[in-house]
């Protein structure tokens, strides 16, 4: 087991520098959601209407249907990181401008999603950099024994690391929606 992780910290470190490209592209929409909330309008109203699916769920459920939901997003932003990383900068830069019309919207509602987000954020950052550093498996000679690696290398930090994350972070929504949310 022990080998099994650093293994993984070996390969965050091979896209680590997309990784932090992914968070440097969710703080501009951060910034961007904050400064022009209106441009966030559809992602917000997108939002509310799942959030509105989850009404009324046990707490069993929530995590659930949390934990599916983001593991089929990192998922997809992931694999789709193949064409070029496009739908993981896209992603990053979505999550961001969504963040940032909620703290606008309502700045004192931030601190309901900080528990889960500690574990969540980090797990969408190296999911959005892994798809962006997978995105550019087109560079040089090597191609597609490239793209093999960089897929072994992201379904390895998926299943080892991202899931894990993603597996906590709903824990804790889940349980924060229940008692926070649904008493309100």
């Amino acid at each position: 087991m022990r080998s099994f992780y650093q293994q993984i910290y070996h390969d965050l470190r091979l896209a680590r520098e997309l990784i932090w490209s992914a968070i440097l592209l969710f703080v501009a929409g951060i910034g961007v959601g904050l400064l022009v909330p209106a441009v966030s309008q559809p992602i917000l109203q997108q939002f509310q209407e799942i959030v509105s699916g989850l009404l009324g769920r046990s707490a069993a459920e929530l995590v659930v249907a949390i934990f599916f939901r983001n593991a089929v997003a990192a998922a997809i932003a992931l694999l789709a990181g193949v064409a070029f990383g496009l739908l993981p900068a896209a992603a990053a830069v979505t999550n961001g401008l969504l963040f940032g019309a909620v703290i606008a919207i309502a700045p004192g509602e931030v601190w309901k999603v900080l528990p889960h987000g500690i574990f969540e954020l980090p797990a969408m950052f190296i999911t959005w950099g892994l798809g962006l550093w997978i995105g550019l498996w087109f560079s040089g000679p090597g191609r597609l024994a490239r793209l093999q690696q960089r897929l072994t290398i992201g379904l390895r930090l998926y299943l080892g690391l991202i899931l894990p994350l993603l597996g906590v972070a709903a824990l804790i929504e889940g349980a924060l929606a229940v008692l926070l949310w649904w008493q309100l």
